[in-house]
């Protein structure tokens, strides 16, 4: 059947379109909820899917759903709900996405079926049923080789629910409750579901940071593994319980304490693969690389991606920044990930993940020894239904700004100056074997760092600072390294013997290194001085101006790693104006350089590193 037959056949009855009626209700003012789609990664959806969003609700996830489906259908009983999911469907321009009013007894009896259903909020969409009657009629929705995805635990925000009592009865037990993910498992297997699976989500199942299989102990046992060290120890006792129980390996009762699940099922005759799978195995059926060696880790990963069923572990905290999603892949058998997937979250909107990967796979070839062993050796790309992804080999290590984030104050102190000396040792010694061999002065100097600072010179006194940056940078000279352009800690891997570096898309084989130590020691500032979240200002003082432990550990940092690459020390403040003047020249666009450009010239004017 053709996309165009098949979205015709799927398309919303004219029931469901009736006009609303809202009169005598206020539309509420708060801000609309936000529901992350990444999971959808996880589901079988092929080309010209037709999805439900059952009890939509604001329809956060049906925006979401849109990304991934050719046609959605946003279905919710209460009007208010519907006005304001029409509102933000409408904003977000997709036309493909159809906001209805009704239940589920007006789709069973439109006698539609659906490639995906999703239930974010079973309590509230499918009150006054039993929940065996309810599951049974849910499966009536389904197509033959479509899916049925229910949540388990925690309500969406932004809904109320329509019954006194409807919401509560169950909530505080998502494994064992009345639409708990036990209970949904054994009454899905019933209706004649085989072998839905049943995923662990934290914090929440509409908001999930970690998402993680719970279907079988050996299995149960590594995503624990995984997850132990990146889930951050709380006061509230059910995330304590949760990081303890994981920790040490006690499954069991990680499943009993964990906030929220979904519950996945297939139709019996559904043989589709997921769209993380089908990215994957297109990834490994490739050619290999020029530095394939035969019986290396990662021509034995090749092989077991290939071979072997795969598991995912959703991990946002491998995610680091930008439009992207990160998967970690482990095969059947496998006491760790095989590779780290990482994928667009949106149908061609984001840019392709695996622009980096010819730089990266030559920057690999460039150096040797243990800074080798710390890049990511990439495994490829492909493109699934307009989704980019690329896969590169697992590197072991805690994330770094996780780290900081589940730290004390006291230990966060020590994590920082430790990261920040294993930072700049890192990148001092990547600078010494990928430097070219000529030394820069003047006009030379000018013609490589003038094109980094351009896109700034036409914003609001922009233009005389950016000469006088690249005339400081030009008179002290350089030696051009491979730079990774937008370093954070989302992209440092804390190891036993080192560190490790991801998240290579912006990489410059020919750039300006020292930039990386000063832009990373800024937004290690942040996370530190406010989660984050804070003004660039705050972070820069903490970071550069103020007497404290923090800018004394930075300016030892900047200082060693000056030492080691013969750099001027003089030269550092132009330097971090030109990390400044670059990230304004790409927030420009947004009206949002003003600052960052105050704060380049702030730091030539007030810094002194003589």
């Amino acid at each position: 059947m053709s996309d165009s037959r098949r979205r015709e056949k799927h398309s919303p009855v004219p029931c469901w379109n009736a006009e609303v009626d809202l009169a005598g209700r206020d539309a509420p003012t708060d801000p609309p909820a936000v529901a992350s789609g990444d999971w959808l990664l996880l589901l079988p959806l092929g080309a010209g899917a037709v999805g439900l969003d059952l009890g939509c609700g604001d329809g956060a996830l049906s925006l979401e759903l849109a990304h991934y489906c050719d046609q959605v259908v946003a279905v919710d009983p209460d009007p208010a709900n519907v006005q304001i999911a029409r509102r933000r469907a409408s904003a977000a321009g997709l036309s493909h996405l159809h906001v209805c009013r009704g239940n589920l007894d007006t789709l069973i009896s439109a006698r539609r079926r659906f490639d995906l259903v999703v239930v974010r909020d079973p309590r509230r969409v499918l009150a006054g049923l039993r929940p065996a009657q309810a599951v049974e009629r849910l499966a009536e929705l389904v197509a033959p080789q479509g899916c049925l995805a229910i949540a388990a635990g925690k309500p969406p925000e932004g809904v109320t629910p329509l019954q006194p009592g409807t919401r509560a009865r169950g909530a505080r037990s998502p494994w064992w409750g009345e639409y708990g993910a036990r209970r949904l498992h054994r009454m899905l297997e019933a209706v004649g579901f085989p072998n839905p699976q049943i995923l662990a989500a934290v914090p929440d199942p509409h908001q999930p940071e970690i998402l993680f299989p719970v279907g079988g102990e050996g299995q149960g046992r590594v995503a624990g593994c995984l997850i132990s060290r990146c889930l951050r120890p709380g006061t509230a006792s059910r995330s304590t319980l949760l990081y303890a129980t994981t920790a040490l390996s006690q499954w069991r009762a990680a499943r009993w304490i964990c906030p929220g699940f979904w519950v996945i099922a297939r139709a019996p005759a559904c043989m589709r693969a997921t769209m993380a799978e089908e990215m994957v195995r297109r990834i490994v059926a490739r050619p290999r690389s020029g530095e394939w060696r035969r019986g290396s880790a990662t021509e034995r990963a090749r092989v077991a991606l290939r071979a072997r069923d795969l598991n995912f572990v959703l991990s946002r905290p491998h995610a680091g920044e930008g439009d992207h999603a990160a998967l970690l892949v482990v095969p059947a058998g496998w006491g760790h990930p095989a590779c780290i997937l990482r994928a667009g979250r949106w149908r061609g909107e984001a840019s392709p993940v695996g622009d980096g990967q010819a730089g990266l796979a030559e920057l690999r070839s460039r150096v040797v020894g243990r800074l080798r062993d710390s890049l990511p050796e990439p495994l490829g790309a492909s493109e699934v239904r307009e989704h980019h992804a690329a896969a590169h080999a697992y590197i072991p290590g805690v994330p770094l700004h996780q780290k900081v984030v589940a730290a004390s104050p006291r230990q966060a102190r020590a994590v920082a100056e430790h990261a920040l000396q294993a930072v700049a040792t890192w990148l001092a010694e990547l600078h010494e074997q990928t430097r070219a061999s000529a030394w820069l002065e003047g006009e030379a100097v000018l013609e490589k760092v003038g094109p980094l600072l351009v896109p700034a010179a036409g914003a609001a006194s922009g233009g005389p600072l950016v000469k006088r940056v690249a005339s400081g940078i030009a008179e002290a000279g350089l030696w051009l390294g491979a730079a990774h352009n937008h370093l954070r800690p989302c992209h440092i891997l804390l190891q036993e013997d080192g560190i490790a570096v991801t998240g290579w898309e912006h990489l410059a084989l020919e750039g300006l290194p020292l930039m990386d130590l000063l832009g990373f020691a800024h937004a290690l500032g942040e996370l530190l001085a406010g989660g984050g979240a804070m003004d660039p200002g705050v972070a820069w003082r903490f970071a550069y101006r103020e007497e404290n432990w923090y800018s004394r550990a930075v300016r030892m940092a900047v200082e060693d790693y000056c030492e080691r690459v013969s750099i001027d020390r003089a030269a550092v403040p132009f330097y971090l104006a030109t990390t400044y003047l670059r990230a304004a020249a790409r927030q420009d666009p947004f009206g949002k350089a003003g600052p960052l450009i105050h704060l380049a010239g702030l730091s030539l004017d007030t810094l002194d590193w003589r």
